[in-house]
């Protein structure tokens, strides 16, 4: 019977059980799952929200090609690596710094 202890190299008392436990939680718990900022691409509400901006700020981008955009089916899509492309190449604007420095995107 397999357990959760079966990789546990030093499980022989209950307070190393419970360290082992708990090292599994945190990492758990400091892996992020469904990120926002790590999904492969976003619709154009969404690519809002990743730029922090406004539709009609987007329209503009996109009518100037300052963003690479996909279109399927009447509706616009935006890689996550383009608009981090985009964010890079303006990186001296202070709203994007937290993404660049959360993500070591410099």
């Amino acid at each position: 019977m397999n357990t959760i202890f079966d990789d546990c190299k030093q499980c022989d008392t209950a307070d190393e059980k419970v360290n082992y436990l708990a090292g599994i939680v945190v990492n758990r718990l400091s892996t992020p799952r469904n990120d926002f900022y790590l999904k492969p691409h976003y619709t154009s509400s969404e690519a809002c929200k990743y730029l922090q901006i406004s539709k009609k700020t987007l329209d503009n981008l996109c009518s100037t090609d300052e963003i690479a955009r996909g279109k399927a089916k009447g509706r616009r899509y935006f890689l996550r690596t383009d608009l981090e492309e985009y964010v890079r190449r303006n990186r001296q604007r202070s709203k994007y710094k937290p993404i660049l420095k959360h993500y070591e995107l410099y």
